[in-house]
């Protein structure tokens, strides 16, 4: 089940500054390609990725020096069924 992204303007313009700064070298479209990789899989997966404050969680961009941090709602599920 996939879950809603919400992005702060903040983390809009981090995304775009870097953009700006890898399509100098013809990267900008690879880029937001694997960011987008990187927040699907936060939204199918979120409790994959490891917490690193609190309920904060990080997820690395596997090509380009980027994390995002989020918090998710979801929580680990303590029991099978």
């Amino acid at each position: 089940m996939s879950r809603a992204l919400s992005l702060r303007p903040r983390a809009l313009a981090a995304i775009e500054e870097a953009r700006e700064t890898y399509a100098q070298v013809d990267h900008g479209e690879t880029f937001i390609a694997e960011l987008e990789t990187v927040l699907e899989a936060i939204q199918a997966m979120p409790l994959r990725f490891p917490i690193v404050h609190g309920k904060i969680h990080r997820a690395l961009l596997r090509r380009y020096p980027f994390a995002v941090f989020f918090a998710s709602a979801q929580r680990p599920n303590s029991s099978s069924s």
